[in-house]
Parts: structure tokens; sequence; C-alpha cells
């Protein structure tokens, strides 16, 4: 600061502006304030420029956690059309079971079919690698508030259902009803593990326990699939929620 005063001295000096002692100091006053003020400027400016470019770096890494989010969705969404196909279609093995009971068909192979498949189901495997690396970098991350609590919503709650409560559902039923029933009343094929057929046809049609159950994993598989549509659909919404934002970031 002292080498600042003297330069502006001498440059005061060189011009011949000296004047009186009075004059001169008010000129050098008003010539420090000035340079400050251009120092302040200029440091507010870098700090506005880093501010920016901080901004940027942000921007850039939110569009590539959405990116990425995406990808596991789309990837999430395919296992999901997956089980919902598969899970419906024993919705019609297990209901064929109970009309042929009814009408007493006999064992055909669609019976066969059918009874082989009493204990099975199938759970979509979910994508949660740039979800889980939003949640360690800061969920904050995605600047769309709605955006962001849809997404939340999504992989905590909806994935949540899939992956524990209505998993969790089926081997309950598995273990405590049809595989103790499959395993008392029916038997496998050798030669087709998915192919099994009656100990005794006529007193399995006949049993309220094995028909009871086959009525309860119809219900219950019926609700799995129809979350799963509805999972569907709120993740397509939120892909297009993804893409908007994606395409707002420059």
């Amino acid at each position: 600061m002292i080498k600042f005063f003297r330069k502006i001295r001498q440059n005061l000096l060189s011009e011949g502006k000296t004047g009186t002692p009075a004059s001169q100091t008010g000129r050098y006053f008003k010539y420090a304030i000035g340079e400050i003020i251009l120092v302040v400027i200029g440091i507010l400016i870098a700090i506005q420029i880093n501010n920016w470019n901080e901004e940027r770096k942000y921007r850039a890494q939110e569009k590539n956690l959405l990116i990425g989010l995406k990808e596991d969705l789309q990837e999430s969404r395919q296992e999901i059309e997956s089980t919902i196909t598969y899970n419906d279609s024993t919705v019609s093995l297990y209901k064929y079971i109970l009309i042929n009971f009814e009408n007493s068909e006999g064992v055909t192979p669609q019976l066969k079919k059918s009874i082989g498949k009493i204990t099975n189901w199938q759970i979509p495997y979910l994508t949660y690698s740039t979800f889980e690396s939003l949640k360690n970098k800061g969920l904050d991350l995605i600047s769309n508030s709605s955006l962001r609590k849809n997404i939340i919503a999504l992989y905590d709650n909806e994935f949540a259902y899939l992956m524990e409560d209505y998993d969790r559902a089926e081997w309950i039923m598995s273990e405590n009803v049809s595989l103790p029933l499959a395993n008392k009343y029916i038997r496998t094929s050798i030669s087709d593990p998915y192919s099994s057929v009656p100990n005794n046809y006529e007193s399995l049609r006949h049993n309220s326990e094995f028909i009871n159950m086959t009525h309860r994993l119809i219900s219950l598989r019926q609700k799995g699939v129809k979350r799963c549509n509805t999972i569907v659909t709120k993740i397509d919404d939120i892909i297009i929620e993804i893409d908007n934002e994606i395409n707002s970031i420059n």
C-alpha cells in the first residue's frame, strides 16, 4: 500500500500536479479510492466467474447422474415388464387348474405344466447403481425438487415394495402353504422340472386346501402384476421428467 501511494505521488510529481499539501492529499485519496474500487470490482468479478464455473461443473455432474438414472430406470423397466409377463402367465396357469378340476378334464399336458409352476414366481432385478451414487454425493445434487422427490419415492417406496413387501409375501405363501401342499399332493417329473402330476387326480381336485391355495395364489399374483404395471407407468413419467431436465441443462 505504501508503494502504491508512492507511485501515485511520483505520477503526480511527474505531471506537475503536486499543488498544495492539502490538494495533493485529496488527489492521493481519490486515486487510492479509485484503485481500491477497481481491485474490489476485480475480486468480485473473479468470484462471480469462479461461481459460474462451479455451477457449470455442478450442473454437468447433475446431467451425468440424470443420464445414468435414466439408463438404470430403462433397465429396471425391462426387468419389471419381464416380471409382469411371467407372473401374469402363472395366473393363467393357476386359473386353468381350477377350470380343469371343475370340469374334471383329467391330467392334461396343460395341467402338468400348470401344477409344475405352482410354487414359482418372478421378481425383477432392479438397477440401483446410479441412485446409490447419487445418495453418496447428496440427493440435493438434483436441483429440480419435484423430480428429486419423485425419484426418491420411486426407489424408496415402489422399488422397495417389489423387492421387500411383495417378494416377502410370495416367500411366506410358498414356504408356509404352496410348497408343503405341493410336496404332499403332487410329484415333479424327472424329465421336466417344470412339469408335475397329482399323486391322485380325483382326490386333489376335491381337496379344499389345494383349491383355496390356488385361489390365494391367483389373488396375490394379480395384485403383484397390477402394482408392477403401476410402477412401469411411474417409471415412464419420471423418464420424461428426466429428459426435460437434461434438455434444460446447457
